[in-house]
């Protein structure tokens, strides 16, 4: 499967709370990764999914989303989200789950307390995504919410390129979702940010093949700073090329 493409919108998403999802469990420790937002979930907040209901929250014996489904079939592409400029902060929570509590007061009258630590992005952080689409999908919203605090995010589109079908010995990507590039693509170098539960973001992919060309890699954000982007996406890229996600 393979979509055509005519624009590619580049995005601004800032934080306006906190945002926490886990991509790494240490112990007591869940720590939000700060340099990357999934394209999955960016996808789902941008409320583009086809599935009828977005897959959080569900019943307790469907938590597990199934992204063949929602995504799998999709006429554009988002990449992955890349930060400009966060920052973050450490809190610690206590909590006495409800076993404890009922157990410690039979025995001895009182309850211990159960406590761990997460690692949040903060208000005010900026990341740079993409949207590939024909010329009548190019609809993005203003807000959106994201991560299990539902952190609401402003969106702004800061430029619309036309895109064009190219060949090339040698490109670099925009980044993308390991599970979206096919396994037997001509990839040759690559950086790898792991997000846990089977997810990755590819970024400073170098390829070759064909691609959509974006007429410029780089991009001038909102303090003046030029931000590499990519030079194109690879035509054989789409949501869940390799499948469902464990």
């Amino acid at each position: 499967m393979s979509n055509t493409y005519t624009k590619a919108l580049v995005c601004e998403l800032e934080l306006m709370d906190y945002l926490l999802y886990t991509a790494r469990d240490f112990g007591r420790l869940a720590v939000t990764e700060e340099h990357v937002i999934s394209n999955y979930a960016l996808t789902y907040a941008l409320g583009r999914a086809t599935a009828e209901v977005t897959p959080f929250p569900k019943s307790r014996v469907q938590l597990m989303p199934t992204y063949t489904t929602d995504l799998g079939a999709l006429p554009f592409y988002v990449t992955p989200a890349i930060a400009v400029q966060t920052w973050t902060r450490t809190h610690t929570y206590n909590t006495i789950p409800e076993i404890y509590r009922e157990r410690m007061k039979a025995s001895y009258g009182r309850t211990f307390p159960s406590y761990g630590r997460y690692t949040l992005v903060g208000p005010e952080s900026r990341y740079l995504f993409l949207v590939f689409a024909s010329d009548g999908d190019l609809h993005v919203p203003r807000y959106v919410r994201l991560g299990k605090f539902k952190a609401a995010a402003r969106v702004q589109v800061l430029k619309v390129f036309s895109v064009q079908k190219a060949s090339a010995e040698t490109f670099t990507t925009v980044p993308m979702h390991r599970n979206d590039l096919p396994s037997d693509a001509p990839v040759r170098l690559f950086n790898l940010i792991l997000l846990g539960k089977g997810h990755a973001v590819l970024t400073d992919v170098v390829c070759s093949g064909d691609y959509w060309r974006l007429p410029q890699s780089r991009v001038e954000v909102f303090d003046g700073q030029t931000i590499f982007i990519g030079e194109g996406l690879p035509v054989a890229v789409h949501f869940c090329a390799r499948g469902e996600l464990p």
